[in-house]
């Protein structure tokens, strides 16, 4: 899934639809979380499909295949995802966050599969392999039934929002230059900047610090 959606070439990378120039430290919204990068990672858990022991492991992922296949019949959804798809699918980190698996499907099992829920990109469309990522609950609750790109829009603005304040909060200024030059047309962002330029040529000494909450000086 990540490599549709992030291009390389010419110095240059796409992020879903936005472009951006390349970061020096790498950019900072695309690293690793518990070891875990972004998009499709290699499956560690064993496979409960070819899994011989017999303490809970793989009776507990049939169970949770089946959930879903009897929630998505009893909604009307349609449901064409085999069993090992499914577990590819759960065994993932969270597409949003990347947190690991992390649910128990029977807690009082002896070794319970331990997944990752899924979210569907259109919630109009059933659990298919084209609709369907792998989720933690927080954010499959937050999406709610809000599109992919309505999801991700409206985080983005949060993101750009608290970005922006906190890089005039500590006065950096290479922060919010380039937040301007990924998204030009986003108001806000050049006010901050023209406030922190007035803030830089009344009080020149004051301490400005970057993204890494390094001092940095201004000159």
């Amino acid at each position: 899934m990540a490599s549709n959606l992030v291009l390389e070439g010419n110095g240059v990378k796409t992020f879903m639809s936005i472009t951006y120039g390349e970061w020096p430290e790498g950019h900072p919204h695309l690293t690793k979380i518990g070891g875990y990068p972004f998009g499709i990672a290699k499956v560690t858990c064993p496979d409960p499909l070819t899994y011989k022991n017999r303490d809970g492991y793989a009776a507990s992922f049939k169970r949770l295949y089946n959930n879903y296949k009897r929630r998505a019949a009893k909604q009307g959804l349609e449901f064409t995802l085999t069993e090992k798809i499914f577990f590819e699918l759960t065994s993932q980190p969270c597409y949003f966050c990347a947190a690991p698996p992390s649910r128990k499907v029977n807690k009082k099992a002896k070794n319970s599969y331990v997944y990752n829920g899924l979210d569907r990109f259109d919630c109009n469309k059933g659990y298919i392999a084209s609709n369907c990522i792998g989720c933690c609950w927080e954010h499959n609750d937050l999406k709610g039934r809000l599109t992919f790109m309505d999801f991700y829009q409206q985080s983005l603005a949060v993101v750009l929002s608290i970005s922006s304040k906190t890089a005039l909060d500590i006065g950096d200024l290479e922060c919010l230059n380039r937040l301007i030059d990924l998204w030009p047309n986003v108001r806000f962002l050049k006010e901050h900047r023209s406030a922190l330029l007035e803030d830089m040529e009344k009080y020149p000494d004051r301490f400005r610090f970057n993204w890494l909450l390094q001092p940095v000086k201004w000159q």
